[in-house]
């Protein structure tokens, strides 16, 4: 389990504890719809895009701070892949 954000083009899938990096991900949702290229991860052009995904996790933990979800300080730690 984790959490997801979306801003209507990007979309940025987060592990919920650090020991879950797997499950980051970031899909760029008008070129790639389907979902199929990580953006982040092991993507060796991941670098390009960590604006992108740091600004879709400041959302998500704008959200969670707004919902006193449990997770939000290990989340605000944690880096983006």
């Amino acid at each position: 389990p984790g959490y997801m954000v979306y801003d209507g083009r990007w979309k940025l899938m987060f592990g919920r504890t650090a020991d879950m990096p797997s499950l980051d991900g970031l899909y760029d949702l008008e070129s790639d719809p389907l979902e199929i290229d990580n953006l982040i991860g092991r993507n060796p052009k991941r670098f390009e895009y960590k604006t992108q995904a740091e600004r879709l996790k400041s959302m998500l933990v704008d959200w969670m701070a707004k919902v006193e979800d449990p997770n939000l300080k290990s989340i605000k730690l944690r880096p983006v892949a």
